[in-house]
């Protein structure tokens, strides 16, 4: 409730701590004079991609806000997962190009977070591909899955999880 003002209108949402802007605001906000001449950007024009390229080069801001957005977001999924018994998350979007730096603080946060046996059992992938078309297909078959059952027959022409 006392969060940031979203674009959106409402305050706190995940956009606010997790979005890419906000990820390069933060970096925008904190870096020192000195670190953008060391690591060689201009702050103005700062841009996710930049920020994971900083990231992998070891500067600990951008690391930091990377594991920040990566455990904001693993604090909002957490309940989502242990309600519906979801045992796959699939990262999407321009962050998972952040690789293991996005992918293991969510992993343990979610894993803190979930109760047992779903945390021992949580998978958490990336896929840097097309986000709106894997994202719709991944959803129809984790949703088929938890409302038919493992088993459950494939819908002809809709690709089977392992081929998406």
């Amino acid at each position: 409730p006392d969060g940031d003002i979203c674009a959106c209108g409402n305050r706190g949402c995940l956009e606010t701590v997790a979005g890419s802007e906000a990820i390069v605001r933060k970096i925008q906000a904190h870096a020192a004079p000195g670190d953008a001449l060391e690591f060689g950007f201009d702050r103005q024009t700062l841009t996710l991609d930049q920020v994971i390229e900083l990231a992998a080069r070891g500067y600990g801001l951008a690391q930091l806000a990377i594991r920040e957005a990566a455990e904001a977001v693993g604090r909002a999924l957490a309940p989502i997962l242990m309600v519906l018994g979801i045992r796959r998350v699939v990262c999407v979007g321009s962050l998972v190009k952040a690789g293991d730096g996005l992918l293991k603080p969510l992993e343990a946060d979610l894993r803190q977070r979930c109760l047992g046996p779903l945390n021992r059992q949580l998978e958490v992938w990336a896929y840097a591909g097309e986000a709106n078309v894997y994202a719709r297909g991944a959803a129809f078959a984790a949703l088929r899955q938890h409302f038919q059952g493992p088993g459950s027959r494939r819908t002809p022409g809709v690709p089977a999880v392992k081929d998406l």
